[in-house]
């Protein structure tokens, strides 16, 4: 499954982590879980939607999509994000040249 998660470029933490917790959907439709279907099937989960308990040794885990947003919004707003900080630290440079280049040191002897 690893080696077809490569050639897919799909990440394969995420699509085993994702198979582990949609168990019973992939025992019913194991086709749609395959490596290069997984993600569009997770496309199909609506907000509020909650999966069917998945139970470990550790307990009982419930997953539950609270909200969706497409990868090129995030992506819009980690630019946005990005180029703010990058306007302010040129900001901050151009403050501290200016404090230096109008700086007047008085000594005396």
């Amino acid at each position: 499954l690893i080696a077809t998660c490569q050639k897919q470029s799909i990440n394969s933490f995420d699509y085993l982590t994702e198979i582990q917790k949609n168990s019973d959907k992939v025992r019913v439709n194991p086709q749609e879980w395959l490596p290069w279907n997984y993600q569009n099937t997770l496309k199909d989960l609506n907000n509020e939607e909650k999966t069917q308990p998945i139970i470990t040794n550790e307990g009982v885990i419930i997953f539950m999509v609270c909200q969706k947003f497409s990868a090129l919004q995030y992506q819009k707003e980690k630019i946005a994000q990005q180029l703010i900080l990058e306007r302010l630290e040129q900001a901050a440079r151009s403050y501290l040249r200016d404090l230096r280049r109008l700086a007047v040191i008085n000594y005396r002897r």
